[in-house]
C-alpha cells in the first residue's frame, strides 16, 4: 500500500507478484515461494497481497497497513494506481504522464492543471477507440 492523500478510508493498491506453477506433489514449491514473498515484503516495507497470511513477523506499520487494507477491501475502497499501471491502459497512462511532464515544465494554477490532466485522460481514451 502507498500513502494516499485522500480520506483514511481509501487506500491505493499496487502489487508485486511472484508466480509459480503448482504441479502435483509440489506443495513444497508453493510454500517456498510464499516464504520468499513474505521476506520480500518485509524488506520492501510492504504487506502481503493475501489477507490470510500471518502478520506476526511484520512490524507495527505493516500490521496497521494490513488492517487498513482489509478495511478498504471490505468497503470496496481500494484505489488502483495510475503510476503502477493498474488504473488505466498504457495509452491513457502515456498521455497522462506527458501532461504531468508538461505541467512540471510549465506550471499553471490547480484548476487549469486539473482540466489539462482530465483532457489528457479523455484524449488517451479516445485514441484507444
Amino acid at each position: 500500500m502507498n500513502p494516499f492523500s485522500g480520506p483514511r478510508t481509501l487506500a491505493t493498491l499496487t502489487l508485486t507478484i511472484f508466480s509459480t506453477f503448482l504441479h502435483a506433489g509440489s506443495v513444497e514449491v508453493l510454500h517456498y515461494w510464499t516464504r520468499v514473498g513474505e521476506a520480500f515484503n518485509q524488506n520492501k516495507g510492504s504487506i502481503p497481497a493475501r489477507t490470510d497470511m500471518s502478520m506476526n513477523a511484520f512490524d507495527d506499520c505493516a500490521i496497521q497497513s494490513m488492517a487498513e487494507f482489509v478495511a478498504s477491501a471490505e468497503t470496496n475502497a481500494l484505489m488502483p494506481s495510475i503510476a503502477h499501471g493498474m488504473a488505466t491502459t498504457g495509452t491513457v497512462q502515456g498521455y497522462f504522464y506527458e501532461a504531468v511532464r508538461e505541467l512540471t515544465v510549465n506550471p499553471v494554477d490547480p484548476a487549469n492543471a486539473a482540466r489539462k490532466l482530465a483532457k489528457a485522460i479523455r484524449y488517451g481514451q479516445y485514441v484507444i477507440r
